[in-house]
């Protein structure tokens, strides 16, 4: 959650403070460039759609997880329940692993 703070502020300041760091670059790409490797991996194996664009991809993946933490305070509110608590994430974790799975699996 502390992440989430951080990444909307810098684009509250739309990035200009991360684009002039490598670090983003040396943690990102080598993540976007493994994900990017298991989608052809699993396309060439036939577990997994052809064609499916890293970029688009990865974009979900994040978002799908940064949304649950930007809203998880006032869903909580909206919810009477802890979205935060350890159960509830995990649950979220799984949620996000099978919807993410199911976007890539190749039609039988």
């Amino acid at each position: 959650p502390d992440v989430i703070g951080l990444v909307l502020e810098e684009n509250r300041y739309k990035g200009k403070h991360l684009t002039k760091k490598a670090l983003i670059h040396r943690s990102h790409v080598p993540m976007f460039d493994y994900v990017a490797s298991i989608l052809r991996a699993g396309a060439d194996s036939g577990v997994f759609k052809k064609g499916i664009d890293p970029r688009p991809f990865f974009f979900d993946m994040v978002s799908l997880c940064m949304f649950y933490f930007i809203n998880a305070y006032t869903m909580s509110a909206v919810l009477k329940s802890n979205l935060l608590s350890k159960q509830v994430m995990q649950a979220r974790r799984k949620h996000i692993a099978d919807q993410l799975v199911a976007s890539l699996k190749a039609q039988t």
